[in-house]
């Protein structure tokens, strides 16, 4: 049984707000100047903080090869290979069909995300879960930690799992969120849910 952790309190949130909040905020984080174009995010690790950065910042931040911040990949990669039975599934036991994974240094551990109408919601994925998935799908150990998820989609009869950056990721927990009505999401949200894998399908062609 997986132990769901109270998304109020957990670290993640703060990355899920940035998310919410990228298309607004238009100033470099840290400098606070108008950084509309030339610009990049940055996670910290230790706080699971995403940042949007202006070059200056970002060369500034990541000078020395400090790792006390990471770049977030922009590229998005469809994995068509990716293999997931139904049973390896079923077993985490959500109650959507929708989530990623993502690898946290300071827990030193994967954590599984899956979105609903009051936000994403984390838990600890086991370790023999994981070790099970990365010794069928070889790319997996390929992931850079904290800033790459593995994005799953098996909504009715769809299987697709993509490579895709933190902040993508959260995105989708966002959507979700914001655009919840009903009790199954409604219309409206599955057509945007669709959309947006669609994009990120576009986005790995190219």
């Amino acid at each position: 049984m997986l132990a769901t952790i109270d998304p109020l309190t957990q670290l993640y949130s703060p990355i899920y707000a940035r998310t919410r909040r990228r298309q607004e905020m238009k100033h470099c984080d840290v400098c606070g100047l108008p950084a509309e174009s030339h610009t990049s995010y940055l996670v910290h690790p230790a706080s699971r903080r995403l940042i949007l950065c202006c070059d200056n910042c970002s060369r500034n931040l990541l000078a020395g090869g400090s790792r006390k911040y990471r770049p977030v990949p922009s590229r998005v990669e469809c994995l068509p290979e990716f293999s997931m039975t139904d049973a390896q599934w079923n077993s985490l036991n959500l109650p959507i069909h929708l989530a990623f994974f993502y690898y946290s240094t300071p827990d030193r551990g994967v954590w599984l995300v899956y979105p609903d109408s009051s936000g994403p919601n984390e838990t600890r994925l086991p370790p023999a879960k994981w070790e099970e998935l990365a010794a069928a799908n070889g790319i997996l150990r390929q992931f850079q930690p904290d800033v790459e998820g593995l994005l799953i989609n098996r909504v009715g009869r769809i299987r697709r799992y993509f490579r895709a950056p933190i902040d993508e990721c959260f995105k989708l927990t966002a959507i979700v969120r914001d655009n919840w009505t009903g009790v199954t999401g409604g219309v409206d949200l599955w057509r945007k849910i669709e959309w947006c894998f669609a994009h990120w399908r576009g986005s790995a062609a190219n």
